[in-house]
């Protein structure tokens, strides 16, 4: 990140109504827009497993693994899936390790497993993820690239072509 400010959200605004207006017209453009989303979802994705795998190497490569693109019919999203266990550790440190079945503090290992914590700002359903070492550097560096729009854009044209 250039030292801009840091994207929690990127809101279209429009997106719910024209969503409902190509329903109207043709059932499937419904559909057609959640897929269209999916694609910028998984583009941005993309830059952070990327990102992952550039910054931490092997056990960055295995944390990727754990980043997955959603959407839905009204908003896209990139997940950092609770299952694995090594990309939130990545992404917002640790000061413990699980070693031989008992929790180790990192400062006592020979080498550290995960970066320093430096917290997630987990607020219930309206999480603020706004530190981060990996995913979230990467995202802000996505946006700001004004890569969202394009992507979208030729997604959505790509959509209304299919169905007419």
């Amino acid at each position: 990140m250039a030292g801009g400010p840091l994207v929690t959200a990127v809101q279209v605004h429009g997106l719910k109504d024209l969503n409902r207006a190509l329903k109207t017209i043709d059932r499937r453009l419904g559909k057609r827009t959640q897929q269209a989303l999916k694609i910028v979802a998984s583009d941005a994705a993309d830059d952070v497993k990327a990102e992952f795998a550039a910054r931490f190497g092997a056990i960055g490569r295995k944390a990727a693994k754990g980043v997955r693109p959603r959407a839905r019919q009204t908003r896209a999203s990139v997940v950092l899936l609770g299952s694995n266990p090594v990309v939130r550790g990545l992404e917002f440190g640790a000061n413990w390790h699980w070693v031989w079945g008992r929790l180790v503090e990192q400062d006592e290992l020979r080498r550290r497993v995960y970066p320093r914590w430096i917290g997630n700002q987990y607020r219930g359903a309206q999480a603020n993820f706004g530190k981060g070492y990996a995913a979230t550097k990467a995202l802000n560096d996505w946006v700001q690239s004004d890569k969202v729009t394009r992507l979208l854009a030729e997604a959505l044209d790509a959509a209304i072509e299919d169905v007419f």
